[in-house]
């Protein structure tokens, strides 16, 4: 009724298939490896780094003032809002992929003269 799986019109056509680009795959990797550092730097290096330098031990009280874990330092809770903001337009370029030709976007720009560079 629905034909056999060997059936070779039910095969895709090798070029409707989506192609990944060297420079999609690096991006991938640097945005993977960016998205480790910066959750190790923002959850753990710089909270327990602040606090030792302040009160020599690396979990402060909560009562103290000028404690530096991520709850309530709020410099370091908008630096990794601005880092997810970056890590949602890259994850979006991922997906959309990138340009294969690049248009001109200056008359001069193939142009050899000293005035074009």
């Amino acid at each position: 009724m629905y034909g056999t799986d060997d059936d070779a019109s039910k095969m895709l056509d090798e070029s409707s298939r989506t192609k990944i680009t060297h420079a999609q795959k690096t991006k991938y990797v640097m945005h993977i490896s960016i998205l480790a550092i910066i959750h190790f730097l923002v959850f753990w290096y710089i909270p327990i780094q602040g606090n030792i330098k302040l009160y020599k031990k690396p979990i402060c009280d909560r009562n103290v003032f000028g404690c530096r874990n991520f709850q309530d330092n709020g410099f370091l809770r908008v630096f990794y809002l601005l880092v997810c903001v970056y890590f949602y337009f890259s994850a979006v370029q991922i997906r959309a992929g990138f340009p294969l030709l690049k248009k001109a976007s200056s008359l001069m720009q193939y142009d050899d003269s000293v005035l074009a560079l």
